[in-house]
């Protein structure tokens, strides 16, 4: 369909994963050959994509979450927890990827999801929909709002959420705001990947 890659990220190895835009297939591409390779994504779920800890792949879209493992090269899947939309995703090293939700479509604000199991663990209302989503060096979850083409209403906002208390800091002074990628490094840091400055 002509679409190229769309969302990516990166391993313990350096090895970069992507999927294609049309989230038909998911894309290793090896660090040192430079070789591709593909495996088909069973239900075209996609539109953010982290790594855990583990090494294994969560892909977050409109119907649920679905998780990749690279050793056994199997899918698991939960679509039935939640409407989440088009938004980031990012595993938090403690066992839990946090999804956006409500920027574009779905329920708004924060999701835990498990990342063993993939049942929704709990939800937070953060005072809007987020579309990126990244933990910081606290391990507080950082979310973003979006506007225009993918986002809902005004894209000003960032939330920070402490997941122990469930407290909610807001911060609006951004102007057209719009990332659901690796905006803290904490994927990268959890990945054992070390970024070049």
């Amino acid at each position: 369909d002509n679409y190229g890659p769309y969302g990516g990220a990166s391993d313990g190895g350096g090895n970069f994963w992507v999927f294609n835009a049309t989230t038909t297939h998911l894309i290793r591409v090896d660090a040192l050959s430079l070789e591709p390779r593909t495996w088909a994504v069973p239900s075209g779920n996609g539109y953010g994509i982290t790594i855990d800890a583990r090494g294994r792949i969560f892909l977050c879209g409109t119907q649920g979450v679905s998780r990749f493992d690279p050793g056994t090269e199997q899918w698991m899947e939960n679509f039935s927890a939640i409407d989440l939309g088009y938004n980031g995703c990012m595993s938090d090293g403690a066992g839990r990827i946090w999804v956006g939700g409500g920027a574009d479509e779905g329920s708004p604000g924060l999701h835990a999801f498990d990342a063993d199991t993939l049942e929704l663990i709990e939800s937070f209302d953060v005072g809007g929909g987020v579309k990126g989503v990244s933990i910081d060096v606290d391990g507080l979850i950082w979310g973003v709002s979006a506007a225009g083409a993918f986002g809902m209403g005004r894209a000003d906002s960032a939330y920070r959420l402490d997941p122990d208390t469930g407290d909610v800091q807001v911060y609006s002074g951004l102007n057209g705001a719009y990332s659901y990628s690796d905006m803290t490094g904490f994927g990268l840091r959890q990945a054992g990947v070390v970024p070049i400055i």
